[in-house]
């Protein structure tokens, strides 16, 4: 197991080994990662890992927690490129530290259009190769 959770804080950029299961907020008693941001509850969310997939899961936070600006209820999955969010801390799985095992059972197999904004996240772990495409316009009169 070699995945890796990048966290950013606007300040700070860190890297974590993810565990079974990981809990976030502001409450250093109660959580196993501090997030310091005052949007972010005591206990905020967890994480859940179990071999083939990666959980998020809100405790009741006071201000949500986002996968993707979308602002999950109960527990949603956390794909490769998805970015999660809770006050002004962004939180994404590390690509470069997944095997190729890893990256197929954590990508999200769906249209990429669903990636939105995040596809700079993609730009950023990825290597593309781009050619430019010459054909002539048409033009109706």
């Amino acid at each position: 197991m070699s995945i890796r959770l990048i966290i950013d804080d606007k300040k700070n950029t860190k890297k974590i080994l993810i565990k079974n299961k990981i809990t976030f907020g502001r409450n250093k008693e109660v959580v196993d990662i501090v997030l310091d941001d005052p949007k972010v509850s005591s206990k905020h969310f967890e994480i859940i890992y179990d071999k083939s997939s990666i959980l998020v899961r809100d405790l009741s936070s006071k201000n949500g927690t986002f996968i993707n600006q979308k602002r999950i209820e109960n527990e949603e999955p956390l794909y490769v490129y998805d970015i999660l969010k809770a006050g002004s801390i962004s939180i994404s799985i590390d690509a470069k530290s997944l095997t190729s095992f890893e990256f197929e059972r954590l990508y999200r197999k769906t249209d990429p259009n669903y990636w939105g904004e995040n596809i700079t996240n993609i730009l950023k772990t990825s290597k593309f190769v781009l050619k430019d495409i010459k054909k002539p316009i048409k033009i109706k009169r």
